[in-house]
Parts: structure tokens; C-alpha cells; sequence
């Protein structure tokens, strides 16, 4: 809600509504790293969707973060849903797909706040390894 508001206040409610539908409907098939606290969920999230809805991209941008994106989503999808999830890791490939289709909208919809809203949902896919001291 806070997103919203914040939308609403400097004039980008519709790309926070589609930037908040687009990261959503990704994670859900995509996974992604979760942060340790709700309160922190909500601050990063409401930082983030609201930069991300004051940039504005050209073509050529958007169809690199697309590519980006699918190529993210086909090494790393789905990411961290094992406790998230209850779906059966037979399934998974399914979700790597139906994740690389989604993407894949934004090529016909070519929509700059989609393009980066993906783009970072699949960087949360990426397992860091932890360096050992």
C-alpha cells in the first residue's frame, strides 16, 4: 500500500500498479531470495518499485533486459521455493519455462518499467556462494 501511495503522490500510479503485477506474477513462477524480515521486505520493495517507475528506457534498453532476463530466468529459475512452495520439484523445469514466457511478453509489450521490474526479479534468482574465513 505504501508503494501505492507513493505512486499516487508523484504521479506514477499506473507503472507502480503494473511494476508491482509484472514482479509479482514473475516471482511466483520464478522464485527468489526472500529478505529476513518483513519490515525490510517492505522498505527495499517500496524503494525499489518507486525508482524503478521514474525511469524510462529506449528500445534497445528494454530488449537487452529482456534478453538479460530470459537468460537469467533459463540458468537460475526457479530459485529458493523450497520452503516456499509446496509444488513438487518434478515441476520445476515447467516453471522455467512458463518464467522465460513471461518474460518474453514484454517483447510485445515492450514496456520499460516491465523490462527493469523483471530484470531485477531475476537478479534475486542468483545464489551467491558464501566465501568461507
Amino acid at each position: 500500500m505504501l508503494s501505492l501511495f507513493i505512486g499516487l503522490c508523484i504521479g506514477k500510479l499506473k507503472e507502480i500498479i503494473t511494476i508491482m503485477i509484472s514482479f509479482a506474477i514473475l516471482r511466483s513462477t520464478s522464485g527468489g531470495i526472500h529478505l529476513k524480515s518483513g519490515d525490510k521486505c517492505v522498505v527495499v520493495t517500496t524503494v525499489l518499485f518507486t525508482v524503478i517507475s521514474l525511469i524510462d528506457l529506449s528500445t534497445v534498453l528494454i530488449l537487452l533486459l529482456n534478453s538479460l532476463s530470459i537468460l537469467l530466468a533459463f540458468m537460475y529459475a526457479p530459485s529458493r521455493i523450497e520452503e516456499q512452495s509446496k509444488i513438487d520439484p518434478i515441476h520445476y523445469p515447467k516453471l522455467r519455462i512458463l518464467s522465460i514466457i513471461i518474460i518474453a511478453t514484454n517483447f510485445l509489450f515492450m514496456s520499460s518499467v516491465i523490462a527493469i521490474a523483471f530484470f531485477v526479479q531475476c537478479l534475486t534468482l542468483i545464489k551467491l556462494k558464501e566465501v568461507k574465513q
